[in-house]
């Protein structure tokens, strides 16, 4: 294979890498609602600028794309049901009928865009906006009528393996308990009946007024991202306006809460916590939240079920020291469940609100520094080391202060949470602990690969190490685990990482003047692979330890459509070190903790909650048996949580004040990092007993 030069290759990173780990895209720009126009009906057809950004996109992908791209008849047929699921994931506006007759084009898709025609896309859409005005009108006579709440009867809450209504009748029926439902969610809230009404006849209204004003660059994006979702989950067409909205994003001044969205069906989900940002400070929020109301005071909260996401992010946005109010429903809320409401106060993300930070855990009379690294960053210096801000300088001092402080038994790094950031960080900061070597493989779609190494003699750390990783870890930190673990140098504690081992760049479609932006394209154009030759996509990096929180449900890149596959390539070293310890020893002594941990104890009670709640598929609209299902599971849920408070030695809560009582737990928010960094310490004093001092040596290939 042939060698790329080091310097092209980080350059690319340097600027690709963050993008690919920080931001997640939107399908439709915003748009205003206060006053309903509705787009033309014969609007909604192809420009020239489609055209050319339709066949541009396809010159793309066809000669820079990883994945190798044959625009043909199956892959015709896969963007068309990829467009149907966009548009009606969950079978409840489209008829059978409707489906057939957009299947008699499903083989003539690829000619088409070929062609640069992508009018299939508005046909379709044409009729989506029939359907779903039809369902506003339907759903606001049904509020008008009321409904039977004694009827022991079930609503399908997951119709995403359904098939479509044949009729009329059973498309209404699926409405009916439809929106029998969202009244029941209101009803357990104690919402008034006429306020329940005017809410749901808001949301309906809106719903359909947001398909009736998509401009028609818009269609074209969804038709388009159909294609591109079929080509790989990071590849995205994005028009003029999204592509503004996507650089706005990338901007660490941005003034919000700190919180990367995304849409899902009805739902606007939180998918990454920003670190540095009020979301992270106030640990109100997590990953799979979904954010269901926002408003300005407590007071005035307006549902935003249904709305677009960058509507959504609209409202969020404002002024450095306000306030916002959100209403969650917890990533492990059960279907149904009524909503949380919390309050942030706007902030500046800053790079240094994101630095690492040193803190230190006693165990066993032994003392251990923890550095926790929420992400691999770094700011340009203006000639003096006072000015430097990176990672892996911060590291290197704060490994400093903690010697001089004292004596340190060990050292834990703390990448929970870390989605990534600057490749060249990931490798100056595995040089701290290796003395010189590579540290990642780097390859393109036609087999060139690069090495990158770190070759500055020395370390800055040679003593025992431990890394924290969880599902959250990607990108960078994929890395640096991977090469820490290939290495034999440090024990990985946690859980398999995220397992994204891919790099996306953007791609302008137009040449734009005065700093304007174009529509862009971003596609996948390299893979990661660790020192082992192993990709560090989909399967990520398995920790040593797995930590026993009884939370094993799947997650990570390799849920995601149309991901790359994990595949190997030659490694980069003859031989591997090994790591002076027993793992299986270790792995035992831990769970035997974990065992008769209170805190353990409570997480996989949690974690088991979490999974019963998330394969739920229907829920009963009879209201009293939903009632006392909701009784019973805050019941459990105040249970385990006394149980857990009570080892603590804090007093107990109930129905009034369990939504405070994480405030109460030793260290607030911070707890539960406590709670893993002590497990951590424990198993790095676990290591030292041990007392192992053999080493093997390293040989570098080539």
């Amino acid at each position: 294979m042939k060698k790329l030069s080091n310097t092209f290759t980080q350059n690319i990173f340097h600027r690709t890498c963050l993008l690919s780990c920080l931001f997640i895209g939107t399908t439709f720009s915003s748009i205003a609602i206060a006053d309903f126009k509705p787009v033309p009906e014969d609007s909604l057809e192809t420009t020239r600028e489609m055209q050319i950004d339709l066949l541009v996109s396809l010159k793309y992908l066809d000669r820079s794309h990883y994945k190798k791209i044959s625009l043909d008849d199956d892959l015709s047929k896969k963007t068309l049901n990829r467009y149907l699921d966009l548009l009606d994931s969950n079978k409840l506006y489209f008829y059978t009928s409707d489906i057939e007759q957009f299947k008699q084009n499903e083989l003539d898709i690829d000619n088409q865009l070929k062609q640069g025609n992508p009018e299939l896309g508005f046909e379709i859409y044409k009729v989506f906006r029939k359907r779903i005005k039809e369902r506003e009108e339907y759903a606001k006579a049904l509020l008008e009528k009321g409904f039977n709440f004694n009827l022991d009867e079930e609503h399908h809450i997951d119709r995403s393996e359904s098939t479509w209504p044949q009729t009329v009748e059973e498309m209404n029926d699926l409405w009916r308990k439809r929106v029998k439902n969202s009244v029941i969610i209101q009803k357990l809230d104690n919402i008034p009946d006429e306020k329940i009404r005017e809410t749901l006849r808001k949301r309906f209204t809106r719903q359909s007024n947001i398909v009736w004003q998509t401009k028609p660059e818009e269609v074209f994006e969804l038709y388009l991202n159909a294609l591109m979702r079929e080509v790989g989950p990071h590849t995205q067409y994005m028009s003029r306006v999204t592509a503004e909205n996507f650089r706005i994003n990338l901007s660490l001044s941005l003034e919000g809460i700190g919180a990367s969205l995304q849409s899902e069906n009805d739902y606007t989900v939180i998918r990454k916590i920003i670190a540095g940002g009020p979301a992270s400070k106030s640990g109100k929020l997590n990953i799979d939240d979904k954010i269901v109301g926002v408003g300005q005071s407590e007071d005035n909260i307006e549902d935003v079920t249904g709305w677009r996401l960058m509507d959504v992010v609209g409202k969020i946005r404002g002024k450095k020291g306000s306030t916002v109010y959100l209403q969650l429903l917890t990533g492990d809320s059960a279907p149904g469940s009524t909503p949380e409401t919390i309050s942030l106060v706007r902030d500046v993300i800053s790079l240094e609100d994101s630095a690492a930070q040193l803190e230190y855990q006693n165990v066993d009379d032994k003392r251990f520094a923890v550095i926790e690294i929420p992400s691999f960053y770094a700011k340009q210096s203006k000639g003096s080391n006072d000015d430097i801000v990176s990672t892996s300088y911060d590291v290197e001092r704060l490994i400093k202060e903690a010697q001089s402080s004292g004596k340190i038994d060990g050292l834990i790094l703390d990448l929970r949470g870390n989605g990534g950031g600057y490749l060249r960080e990931a490798i100056n900061l595995t040089g701290l602990f290796i003395d010189r070597g590579p540290v990642v493989q780097v390859q393109t779609s036609d087999e060139q690969s690069v090495q990158l190494d770190d070759t500055d003699s020395g370390t800055a750390y040679d003593g025992p190490l431990a890394v924290l990783v969880d599902k959250s870890s990607a990108s960078a930190s994929e890395i640096f685990a991977g090469a820490i673990k290939d290495y034999g140098r440090g024990i990985i504690i946690g859980e398999r990482t995220f397992g994204k081992g891919t790099v996306q760049t953007t791609q302008p479609l137009k040449r734009v003047k005065n700093n304007k932006v174009s529509s862009t394209l971003k596609l996948t154009i390299q893979q990661f692979f660790r020192v082992n030759g192993s990709s560090t996509q989909v399967k990520g990096v398995e920790p040593d330890i797995v930590l026993d929180t009884g939370d094993r449900g799947d997650y990570g890149e390799g849920l995601l459509d149309n991901a790359l596959p994990w595949t190997k390539i030659a490694s980069a070293l003859n031989e591997y070190p090994t790591l002076d310890g027993d793992i299986d020893s270790l792995t035992q002594l831990h769970l035997a903790r974990a065992k008769n941990s209170s805190a353990f104890t409570y997480l996989k009670q949690t974690s088991k909650q979490r999974k019963i709640n998330s394969e739920l598929k229907k829920v009963t609209l009879a209201e009293n048996k939903r009632k006392a299902l909701a009784k019973s599971q805050e019941m459990e849920a105040i249970e385990q949580i006394n149980e857990y408070r009570k080892s603590l030695k804090l007093s107990e809560v109930d129905p009034s004040t369990i939504d405070d009582s994480s405030d109460d737990l030793p260290d607030g928010d911070k707890h539960w990092d406590r709670v893993f960094q002590k497990e951590a310490a424990l198993i790095l004093s676990d290591f030292l007993k041990q007392k192992k001092t053999t080493k093997t040596k390293i040989v570098v290939a080539g």
